[in-house]
């Protein structure tokens, strides 16, 4: 047996205008990163939908401090996470989605 040959098909350039700062996570057919505005020192959420093509931007529920750690991870595949860590307190804050947008909180000490 042979190896199947790949077909690769390339998008139409984009212009992000962020950084992604994270690995992809896939869910529902989206994939997310965490990404950081390039004018402005804030971060978001980067999403591709493989269905449209088309990539958007989530607002993340807390601004970004510039001396944290963030993680992104999927949760029962139905849910996003964000694990946002502060380096001067080491103070942990994980945030879930609900209904597609980050606004429910479990603070650990």
């Amino acid at each position: 047996m042979g190896y199947s040959e790949l077909r690769w098909r390339a998008l139409d350039d984009v212009f992000l205008g962020c950084n992604i700062q994270s690995r992809g996570v896939s869910l529902k057919g989206n994939t997310y990163w965490i990404a950081s505005e390039v004018i402005k020192d804030f971060s978001l959420l980067l999403s591709f939908d493989f269905t449209t093509e088309r990539f958007g931007r989530l607002n993340l529920p807390f601004l970004r401090l510039g001396y944290e750690i963030l993680a992104l991870s999927v949760v029962k595949e139905e849910q996003l996470s964000v694990l946002q860590q502060r380096l001067d307190t080491s103070r942990v804050e994980i945030w879930v989605t609900t209904n597609d947008k980050i606004d429910q909180t479990k603070v650990l000490s």
